[in-house]
């Protein structure tokens, strides 16, 4: 039985291909000199290599030994080097394919967490009174409650300090992106625990609304690992069909492990974060 063909022999066949089509289109830029490499690529994660003639992982160099990029549309092939913003532009401007950069993809996902937290304030209906720690006014409004609901989002996924709000360094940089910040955000790390666990309560109300209106069973996975400061933590993640009917993966319980890691004691904790719930 004859073998598949390697890599390297599909890809020169689909060169060998393109430059027939570019020829034929009139193209100036022909597949010629193109060699391919047996090493694999790593990291290329661009949405240019989706648009690629070859496979994201194939390392294929010019004539001249440059690893370069070819249009699938019209076989127009460019360095790799120096990034993908001229692949970006070449897609944009000549086969009319509107890609986003990474810095536009990046603004975009930051305007998408603000999105959501204006969702979360409006779906929690939190009707708590925030009081502005002065009276000066500035053009630039800030919402308070979208503020701290963004300020937990943050100190809660990077692990920054409760006491990084008293920063004289941290305050003088809001102060220089937005003046009007400063009459909202307290100035002791006391209040930054009081929004994480009132951030928290209200949470794990909607996920104890989502669970207990599911279209399924909850299923249960837990994870044991050691903490950086050598503590046994043992998480608890619930998974299940919302009313939705996506599939939901919500963490119920992230718990010290005290003892051994026996199957049984790990069950006292399992059990106690389900009875949470």
């Amino acid at each position: 039985m004859p073998s598949s063909p390697s890599l390297a022999t599909q890809l020169q066949a689909n060169f060998i291909a393109s430059s027939q089509a570019s020829s034929e289109a009139g193209s100036s830029r022909l597949t010629r000199g193109l060699s391919v490499s047996n090493q694999k690529a790593k990291g290329r994660t661009s949405q240019v290599w989706n648009h690629c003639s070859f496979p994201p992982d194939a390392i294929v160099h010019n004539a001249r030994g440059k690893s370069i990029w070819q249009c699938k549309y019209c076989f127009t092939i460019l360095q790799e080097k120096g990034g993908t913003g001229h692949m970006i532009t070449h897609l944009r401007e000549k086969c009319k394919i509107n890609l986003q950069t990474s810095h536009e993809a990046r603004i975009e996902r930051y305007q998408q967490g603000i999105e959501e937290s204006f969702r979360n304030v409006i779906n929690q209906n939190s009707d708590y009174k925030r009081r502005r720690l002065n009276t000066t006014t500035y053009t630039e409004s800030v919402d308070p409650s979208i503020l701290e609901d963004l300020y937990v989002k943050w100190i809660t996924s990077c692990g920054v300090s409760f006491n990084m709000v008293g920063r004289e360094e941290f305050r003088s940089l809001l102060q220089y992106l937005n003046p009007g910040v400063d009459s909202w955000l307290p100035a002791t790390g006391d209040t930054i625990q009081k929004w994480i666990m009132r951030k928290y309560a209200l949470y794990k109300s909607s996920i104890i609304d989502d669970i207990q209106n599911s279209l399924s069973k909850i299923h249960i996975t837990v994870d044991l690992w050691t903490s950086g400061n050598y503590k046994s933590i043992l998480g608890v993640v619930g998974h299940y069909i919302a009313t939705d009917g996506q599939l939901k993966h919500n963490v119920l319980g992230v718990r010290e492990l005290e003892g051994d890691h026996s199957g049984e004691n790990q069950a006292k904790v399992v059990i106690a974060v389900i009875l949470d719930f």
